[in-house]
This record gives structure tokens, C-alpha cells and sequence, in this order.
């Protein structure tokens, strides 16, 4: 089945064994010995500027740019120590001016990469190049606010050294894997309604193993977990296998099941073993969650289960057309259990557009186009509107969710395509979009679904890839968040985003 994705690139599935690795592009402090370790990141080079490390490693010190008029380091002008940065890594700060100007800056300066600073709590989020990124050939990439105050007192002390870049053939025993590469439930978020038995919910586990080391591994076996809580619910060691250095190999596990599905937040992990003892481990172990809820929640993006909020990083929009729609898909053989009642979403801008006065269109449709695991192509011809309604935003409500009912609740039935969809229709506004988690071998593993397609100039089936994900949120009861009525549900007080009319990330 084709699922196109919006940026063009052919969407690429798994392979059973293949020839061809996938780069494994590590962020990894060797020194000193109180921070070693690998660090979670986010890199320019997916958003189509900067350098590429996956075939490319550094391996230097890491020097704070400072500015020639601040005490700190933000890059917004030239650096005040560039002697100091020339051939390092420049550590800086993300604020107050475009990514591609900071990763210019300390290009300028003579660093030869860039570790970037998130300035707010949570994961790193998608750097777009704005007005001069284009300019920009050294990588950057951006670690989250928590990862930074923890290296900054070595930066300062001189003692951190970072390692960058594709670390495959680096050691001679290194198996792993990566986000998109193991198998999670097809939403991250789903209504106890929908998982009522096997019958109707059932996960098909999956995770590809790669063998990133020079040396022929044997005897590889993966340990796939299932908890809820404290209770172990699911335990499947596979078959011993071999697998070659430069190789990968889909390793299947019995499908997940259950007669009946508590509550709660499950989590699935899968760790990767062998005869050898693994030069680098950080990657031989992964795990991935859903929440069963009976809130009348469903998303494919995440909601924290203790708070009830939604998690969300930057925004993401499509370059080629002011206007542009985003969908969520659902489908369920109990879908006749639930009617919809509203939707969710959050948006964010630039620094010269403001969210006051504008709107957002939320529309569900039932989606009637006919495929399947062997489709060759996805039409979105005949879609029938069940429900739209205008969120007009009354104040300036960056990074906020927010809520909007539908005048009737939609009535759904079994078995049948739905998209549930936001409409934005000007330029320089972005939907937020969680990427802290990827749908990449579990896309493949559901054939008859397609999890959010996005509408620009036509319609793309794969959206914007696996991992990025709209945060919409479908509401099957009233929709009323922790704290917050219908109108305005709060997830945190994020600054705006910086000028970025080029690309189609903030």
C-alpha cells in the first residue's frame, strides 16, 4: 500500500532483513564520567537544513557561545569568544531569534556543530530554518531544558565532551534499535469502549533489531513485556537468531490480547539480548505506552494519564499552501458504542501573527473510499461530513488547548472509516504536533488504517510522517480537561515561536 508522506519522500517500510542499515544518529557525552551516556534530541537535518550526521561523527569539546552584549548565551548576534569556539561545539541557548540565525552565528564563529538548549520544560522540539538557515552546513541539534542543566556546570568547567552523529560500525558488538523500529498500540490514547475484549483490541508485536556493530552477532533474542501498573500481563522471549553485522532483522511476537482490558496506562517494553555483552546498550531496551481510559478519550498523540493534559511539542505546517487540513483517523468495531462530542487541539504562530481573531474549522468525516492491505493507492473521493464546527479564538492562546462541541454528538458505526480534522487558513499559523513518539513500524502493522493524512494541495496519506502526530484529541463525552472548562483548556504558558515562513517547523 502507498501512503504518500507531504514532504515527498516515498514512505519507507521496515525490511525482514536488509542490507542497507539505518543510520543510528546518537547525541553522547564520553566525558566526564558523571554525565556519560546517550541524550534524547531532535536534529535540523529532518527538517531539510544543516548538517547530516548520519554520515558524519564528531567528536569534540563543547564551549558556551557567549554574546558579545549578554552574559549568557543565546546567539542572537555574533559570538564575543569565538577563538574559544572555533573547531568545538557550540552550547547556546534556544530564544528570542530564529534557529537558522543561532546555528549561523556559531557556523560563523568557527564551530563546527551545535548543541542547542530547549529555554522551556519538556522534550526538544522541530528547529525550522526560518530566514537564514539555508546558509547553515554544520549540524544542530536541540536537547531538552532538564538534559541541558545537567551538562552546563562541565561545560563551564571545559571537562564535557560530546560525541555526534552515526555511530553505526563504531563498536564490535552494538545491537539496537530506534523509536520508529518497535510496534506500539494503534492509538496512544483509547476509550474503554474500544478495547472491550480481543475481539475488538489486540496489538500485533513487532520490533526490528539492528546490528550496528563490525562484528556478526548470534544468538539474538528480544524479551517483549507487557505491564499495567505492577502486574506483568504479557512475557514472550523470542527465538534465538543470527544476524550480521550491518544487518536487521523484523522479529514477530504472539499478539497481544486480552478478554478483558482494565484501565490504566500499559506499557510494552522490548529489550534486545545476546551472547555478547553490548558495547553500547543504551539502545537495547525501548518502551512504549497507551492509556485505556473512561473519559471518552481517543488520540493518536499523547495524554499524560496522572494529569489528564495532552502532550504537545512545536508546530508543524506544509510550506506549499496557506490553508491546509490535518486528520486524525479512528476506527473501531465498537465504534457504534460512542458518539462524538467535540474536539481538542492547540495551535501556535509566529511572532508577527497573533491567534486573536483567528479560526480553526474541526470537521469529522466519514470516510468511505475503499482499501486495504493490498491497495496500491489511498483516494479520499468520497468523504461524507458528519459534524463541523469554527473555533474563533478571542485571545492570543499560544500552546493552549482548546475545545469546541459539535451542536449534535455524531453517532459513529462499527467497522468504518473516520477523520477527524482540523483546518487552519493563513499562513505563519501551525498546529502543534507531538513528535516525542513514531508510528513507524506500527503503521505497517495495521494495513487497513491510515493514522493522519494531511490535506495541502492534495492529499497526502502519510501526512507528515510516523512521527509527527497531531495532537487532536477526540472527546466522546463532554469535552472538559483538568482545570478548564469546554472553552479553553490550558497545557502550559510556552513562549511564542520565532519567524519561520520558510519551513515547516516551529
Amino acid at each position: 500500500m502507498r501512503k504518500a508522506v507531504l514532504s515527498g519522500l516515498a514512505f519507507s517500510a521496515a525490511l525482514l532483513f536488509g542490507n542497507s542499515l539505518k543510520a543510528q544518529i546518537v547525541v553522547l557525552a564520553e566525558e566526564p564520567e558523571a554525565v556519560e551516556g546517550s541524550y534524547t534530541y531532535t536534529e535540523t537535518f529532518e527538517g531539510g537544513w544543516g548538517g547530516d550526521l548520519s554520515v558524519t561523527t564528531i567528536t569534540e569539546q563543547v564551549v558556551l557561545y557567549r554574546d558579545a552584549t549578554e552574559a549568557d548565551t543565546l546567539a542572537c548576534e555574533a559570538a564575543a569568544n569565538a577563538a574559544e569556539l572555533e573547531g568545538k561545539i557550540a552550547f547556546l541557548y534556544r530564544g528570542d531569534c530564529e534557529f537558522g540565525r543561532k546555528a549561523l552565528n556559531a557556523q560563523q564563529a568557527g564551530a563546527v556543530a551545535v548543541l542547542m538548549v530547549n529555554n522551556v520544560p519538556g522534550d526538544p522540539v522541530g528547529m525550522g530554518a526560518g530566514a537564514v538557515g539555508s546558509q547553515v552546513t554544520i549540524p544542530v541539534v536541540m536537547i531538552s531544558d532538564a538534559d541541558g542543566a545537567t551538562l552546563r556546570p562541565f561545560v563551564d568547567s571545559g571537562e564535557l565532551i560530546v560525541f555526534m552523529g552515526n555511530k553505526t560500525g563504531l563498536y564490535g558488538f552494538d545491537l539496537g534499535n530506534q523509536r520508529p523500529d518497535v510496534a506500539r498500540a494503534s492509538s496512544s490514547v483509547i476509550p474503554a469502549s474500544f478495547a472491550q475484549s480481543g475481539e475488538s483490541f489486540d496489538i500485533p508485536l513487532q520490533t526490528m533489531v539492528r546490528n550496528y556493530g563490525f562484528e556478526n552477532q548470534t544468538g539474538v533474542t528480544v524479551n517483549v513485556t507487557v505491564t499495567l501498573d505492577a502486574d506483568e500481563l504479557y512475557n514472550e522471549m523470542s527465538e534465538p537468531a543470527d544476524i550480521e553485522a550491518g544487518d536487521s532483522l523484523l522479529v514477530l511476537m504472539p499478539v497481544f490480547s486480552l478478554e478483558n482490558y482494565p484501565l490504566g496506562e500499559y506499557t510494552i517494553t522490548y529489550t534486545i539480548s545476546s551472547g555478547n555483552e553490548d558495547e553500547f546498550p543504551n539502545d537495547n531496551s525501548r518502551s512504549v505506552s497507551f492509556w485505556i481510559n473512561d473519559q471518552g478519550l481517543y488520540s493518536k498523540s499523547r495524554i499524560d494519564a496522572e494529569t489528564g493534559l495532552p502532550l504537545a511539542g512545536g508546530g508543524l505546517r506544509p510550506n506549499d499552501s496557506p490553508e491546509y487540513t490535518w486528520c486524525s483517523f479512528l476506527r473501531s468495531d465498537n465504534a457504534s458504542a460512542e458518539s462524538i462530542y467535540g474536539v481538542s487541539f492547540s495551535c501556535i504562530s509566529n511572532e508577527d501573527l497573533t491567534l486573536d481573531g483567528q479560526a480553526v474549522l474541526v470537521e469529522v468525516y466519514q470516510w468511505n473510499d475503499p482499501f486495504d492491505e493490498t491497495s496500491t493507492e489511498i483516494t479520499f473521493n468520497d468523504l461524507t461530513i458528519l459534524g463541523e464546527q469554527f473555533y474563533d479564538y478571542e485571545q492570543d492562546l499560544q500552546s493552549q488547548f482548546v475545545s469546541t462541541t459539535f451542536d449534535t454528538p455524531i453517532e459513529l458505526v462499527d467497522d468504518t472509516k473516520y477523520l477527524v480534522c482540523a483546518t487552519i487558513f493563513v499562513d505563519n499559523m501551525f498546529l502543534r504536533v507531538d513528535n516525542g513518539i513514531d508510528y513507524g513500524l506500527t503503521y505497517d502493522a495495521y494495513p487497513d488504517q491510515v493514522f493522519f493524512p494531511v490535506f495541502s494541495t492534495q492529499w497526502f496519506p502519510g501526512g507528515f510522517g510516523t512521527n509527527n502526530v497531531p495532537a487532536i484529541i477526540t472527546h466522546f463525552s463532554e469535552p472538559n480537561l483538568p482545570g478548564v472548562g469546554i472553552a479553553d483548556v490550558v497545557r502550559d504558558e510556552a513562549p511564542k515561536a520565532y519567524p519561520n515562513p520558510t519551513t515547516d517547523f516551529i
